[in-house]
């Protein structure tokens, strides 16, 4: 992409060091994602494609704040090929100039309300024996400043890029199973809506988006099984609250179409505590084995032979 008309500044890029020049006018490269992946030999599952939520990166994947095994290594034990996502304009796929080139220019999050989003508590303050969290929480609280440091900027109106993005994505991996969280779901369930030949099936952690029921490809979604996870507090919040109605009636409308998808609701299955953040819960590895339970529950989910 070309930018022009900018005015030719100076910068100095470290103390000591002579100012130079620069001209941002020019030609930029955007719209990528980064990909990190991991395949096993020889493994006979289709691989899974993680998608990141809004603030954090791939990481959120490979580890958990107080360093036990994220969902990627739990899933590779499991037997499953991963492909980890950076998404555009996040983390390691680099940034662009706005608003010459990204739509709007970068949200950041204060961690007062990514402590109350996350469910995590009702009040944070940056005294850690001061916070509030609710009772039996699974986050590893004592690890949220670890957790906090993974945060990345947030640039809104990209969703036709980013879409675009892992559009081209699945023409290198072919077909998979997706694993997505909060935004990242809204991308999984679009990508089901046009390519439901490679998308095997869906597992989306607290779906905060949904296509529009009206105009989405209503026969290819209730072609990819879903499964949907809730974590705990979800009463204490009028948002999450509304928008667990969004995605019932979400489900309601594919399922109407003959579709499966399954809403996992984990406080009411008995396992309590659970965050928004629940792949790096202290009760991950609970959470992994319940999603593989799902999914060998569902044919053709073997992978191709190469």
């Amino acid at each position: 992409m070309q930018m022009s008309g900018r005015p030719v500044g100076t910068v100095q890029y470290a103390q000591g060091a002579a100012p130079v020049s620069v001209d941002p006018n020019g030609t930029y490269i955007s719209g990528q994602v980064y990909v990190q992946y991991v395949l096993l030999a020889n493994s006979s599952r289709l691989p899974i494609l993680f998608l990141n939520g809004g603030t954090f990166t791939g990481a959120m994947w490979e580890t958990t704040p107080d360093g036990r095994p994220g969902w990627q290594r739990l899933f590779l034990d499991k037997g499953y090929s991963s492909y980890l996502t950076d998404a555009v304009g996040k983390g390691r796929a680099s940034y662009a100039p706005f608003p010459e080139i990204f739509a709007a220019p970068p949200v950041f999050r204060p961690l007062e309300e990514t402590w109350k989003l996350l469910r995590i508590g009702p009040r944070y303050t940056p005294d850690p024996a001061a916070r509030e969290t609710f009772p039996g929480v699974q986050f590893p609280i004592d690890h949220f400043d670890a957790f906090a440091r993974q945060g990345v900027p947030r640039f809104p109106g990209q969703d036709s890029v980013e879409l675009a993005a892992y559009d081209d994505l699945l023409d290198r991996i072919g077909r998979c199973i997706v694993v997505a969280q909060s935004s990242g779901g809204y991308f999984a369930t679009l990508l089901a809506s046009k390519r439901p030949r490679d998308i095997a099936a869906i597992v989306t952690v607290e779906l905060t988006a949904v296509p529009d029921t009206a105009t989405a490809g209503m026969a290819a979604l209730a072609a990819v099984p879903q499964l949907i996870l809730w974590g705990d507090n979800i009463p204490t919040s009028p948002m999450w609250m509304s928008n667990k109605e969004t995605v019932r009636r979400y489900a309601d409308a594919v399922n109407s179409r003959g579709g499966r998808v399954d809403i996992l609701d984990l406080p009411a299955r008995g396992v309590a505590g659970n965050s928004h953040q629940m792949m790096m819960d202290c009760n991950n590895d609970v959470l992994a084995d319940l999603v593989a339970a799902w999914l060998d529950d569902l044919p053709d989910m073997q992978a191709n032979p190469r």
